[in-house]
């Protein structure tokens, strides 16, 4: 073993508890303080009992000075409903998208116009949100006049 680098080994080091029971152990700490021991951890003592610490969220709101947790919750919330609106009205876009759609299919068949085909029909009714069905119909007969 090399000599002076290893570090003082204390054969009576004092460990306190939070719950006021202290005993001794070889340590290299002179003194240990512990919150939870046999004595009174709810495993040993077959009891449930709560020990009050700080929570996880009460401590980064107060390392990074956030506020208080019931402003984060209140931002949560403002954050949640604010999402579920967009949400509901990026929905009600695309369904009065494909309701256009449906209605510019069904004017061209009373106006007498050909039959629409599968692929229009299809257009029609699954056209991503931003794309209507006459934009997908003139960009596939582009591609039919490239193609002659």
């Amino acid at each position: 073993m090399k000599t002076e680098i290893h570090p003082q080994y204390h054969t009576d080091a004092k460990v306190t508890c939070a719950c006021g029971n202290i005993w001794t152990i070889g340590s290299t700490a002179a003194e240990i303080r512990v919150e939870l021991c046999s004595k009174c951890h709810p495993f040993y003592t077959g009891e449930q009992r709560i020990v009050d610490t700080e929570g996880r969220v009460e401590r980064l709101m107060r390392r990074f000075n956030l506020g208080s947790v019931e402003d984060a919750a209140k931002l949560a919330q403002e954050t949640a409903e604010r999402s579920a609106a967009a949400e509901a009205e990026a929905e009600a876009a695309v369904e009065a998208e494909r309701d256009a759609a449906r209605a510019a299919t069904q004017a061209s068949r009373l106006a007498g116009d050909a039959p629409p085909t599968a692929d229009d029909t299809a257009a029609a009714t699954d056209a991503p949100a931003g794309e209507s069905a006459e934009s997908t119909d003139s960009e596939n007969k582009g591609a039919e006049t490239d193609e002659k």
